[in-house]
């Protein structure tokens, strides 16, 4: 249709498309930094970890999501996934070991 976008546009408009992608929110949240947030499509705005904990709720075996996540948290914080649990640091790391897979996704391009 002739427009130009930049990333963040156009991972909005992915997410527009479907919004069930972990990959999106993922790529998404590789844009944001610090306190920095994203207004979705459906007018939620999101920060860098709600936007992973968006992708772990589409895809709760999606390695990458778990493993950047990890590296958000500091040893004594934790994070309340879409399922209820409540994870530790090295509780995502042990999650993303179990669920092997891709670690170095490079969709985000």
């Amino acid at each position: 249709d002739g427009r130009v976008m930049n990333k963040r546009q156009m991972f909005m408009e992915a997410l527009r498309c479907d919004p069930n992608l972990a990959v999106t929110y993922k790529c998404l949240s590789l844009l944001l930094s610090g306190n920095e947030t994203v207004t979705l499509n459906d007018g939620r705005e999101m920060n860098q970890r709600q936007l992973l904990i968006e992708a772990l709720r589409c895809n709760k075996d999606y390695t990458p999501a778990y493993t950047i996540l990890s590296g958000l948290l500091s040893d004594k914080e934790t994070v309340t996934l879409s399922d209820g649990r409540v994870l530790t640091r090295t509780q995502l790391a042990q999650e993303a070991s179990k669920r092997g897979g891709d670690q170095n996704d490079c969709v985000c391009m």
